[in-house]
């Protein structure tokens, strides 16, 4: 359809990649893992045809929002539903007659919505589990990889989703960042999966963005592609909306992907001084990089 001249498609057990000789620079595994009886097998398998240098995408189903999944889940089995019509059928109508305070409805609130190739994944399929925060990083830990980031940072911000005057702010800062993912994750329950990306322990360039060195200054922040303006400092990426000063304002739109931090607050005509421009852009751009609105490229 797309004339496209170097794509090869092949239908084969994941499992039977392990020890292959192919080497991919990047593997998209997603909606799969959950649903292997062994998922450390699978990524495992993955794992050891990523590239040195490569990166692993991947998505798993998260347990917070997913409770009534389970419970249904449990239920169709016990009436010995199937993958057929009619059962489908009978699913569709036990759906709509939830009430309103069950579990299911915080993880969607409207089940008639869905067409029956979701409803029989969600309610029907054979083999499922969830993963909590710190399943994710065992699972990537046991696969032999290194945790790389979250493709949406800001479903596990504090600065996102806890307010500052709380006392559980005060708390997050005395625990670890993945501590503080869980704790967030367990707060808000703001996701029903978990899409990360993993990287080989001592691939190159450094697997982590930091701050905490001047190695920041060489980043070229890049915004995130659903980052809209909204006009008069305001700006929305889908749930997340929020307004920012003048000057944050034209630092974002100086968020390129080609220009540096270092250059950005040299460009900046307040603070006066270039220590105090540095101040803010490490500020501002850390902050924009943690809740998801930008991305770091560093090569």
């Amino acid at each position: 359809r797309h004339g496209l001249k170097n794509l090869k498609l092949e239908r084969r057990n994941l499992l039977d990649l392990a020890g292959a000789p192919e080497r991919f620079d990047l593997i998209v595994c997603t909606g799969v893992l959950h649903h292997m009886e062994q998922p450390d097998e699978g990524l495992r398998a993955l794992a050891s045809v990523l590239a040195p240098h490569g990166v692993l995408y991947g998505m798993v189903y998260a347990d917070g929002r997913r409770a009534g999944v389970y419970f249904l889940q449990d239920m169709f089995r016990r009436l010995g539903l199937k993958q057929e019509p009619a059962d489908i059928k009978c699913a569709r109508e036990v759906l709509k007659a939830l009430p309103a305070h069950h579990y299911l409805r915080g993880f969607l609130p409207h089940p008639d919505s869905i067409d029956d190739a979701d409803l029989v994944d969600i309610f029907l399929h054979p083999q499922d589990r969830a993963f909590s925060v710190e399943g994710v990083l065992d699972l990537v830990a046991r696969a032999g990889l290194m945790f790389q980031g979250w493709d949406d940072n800001g479903l596990y911000a504090r600065e996102v989703h806890v307010d500052p005057s709380s006392p559980l702010w005060a708390r997050l800062d005395h625990v670890s960042p993945e501590a503080e993912w869980s704790i967030v994750d367990d707060f808000a329950l703001a996701t029903g999966r978990h899409t990360f990306m993993a990287r080989h322990p001592h691939a190159t360039p450094p697997w982590r963005i930091s701050f905490e060195s001047n190695g920041w200054l060489n980043y070229r922040p890049v915004r995130h592609p659903g980052l809209l303006p909204l006009g008069g400092g305001r700006f929305r990426r889908g749930r997340y909306e929020f307004t920012r000063t003048p000057v944050e304002e034209a630092m974002l739109h100086l968020a390129d992907g080609e220009t540096s931090i270092k250059t950005i607050a040299e460009r900046l005509r307040q603070p006066a001084s270039l220590a105090e421009r540095r101040a803010l852009a490490r500020g501002f751009f850390a902050l924009m990089w943690r809740v998801g609105h930008l991305f770091m490229r560093t090569g």
